[in-house]
């Protein structure tokens, strides 16, 4: 189901990296074909060391195209291109395919009418991430105060 391609040009993931990649990819295909039937058959997975990152985090991921998604990060981030990788890349694989079955992608998807659209989406994609991989980014907890709102 999932294609990677590694975009580190050689020289900053290792082969033992590519392997984690790898087998991270398919161990979540299974879990991601159940809960997406809709998922296209073939997603193409970019794995990139160069690219937009959440600086805090280390890692930023994308849906580029309605059968592709980018997961970058920073391999100088303190927890090392095998720790990001543990602990996100299956959610973001949860987050960016919820997106890809939406046709919420960056380019060749619906295109945005209004910015509360964009909301709507991120927020169903993150509360799928949270509540399918089980993953929480701090964005999907809601502050002490959310009921005065």
């Amino acid at each position: 189901m999932f294609h990677l391609t590694f975009e580190d040009h050689g020289r900053h993931l290792t082969d033992g990296e590519r392997r984690l990649a790898e087998k991270i990819c398919a161990d979540t295909a299974s879990e991601l074909c159940a809960l997406l039937p809709a998922l296209p058959g073939t997603v193409r997975v970019y794995i990139a060391t160069h690219g937009r990152v959440i600086p805090q985090f280390g890692y930023g991921a994308r849906a580029a195209t309605p059968d592709s998604a980018r997961f970058a990060l920073d391999p100088s981030h303190a927890s090392g291109s095998a720790g990001l990788m543990q602990e996100h890349l299956r959610a973001a694989l949860f987050h960016e395919c919820h997106h890809l079955v939406r046709g919420w992608v960056v380019h060749g998807g619906r295109p945005a009418r209004r910015f509360i659209d964009g909301v709507v989406h991120e927020g169903l994609a993150s509360a799928f991430e949270r509540d399918a991989a089980g993953h929480a980014p701090p964005w999907t907890n809601y502050p002490d105060q959310v009921q005065h709102w």
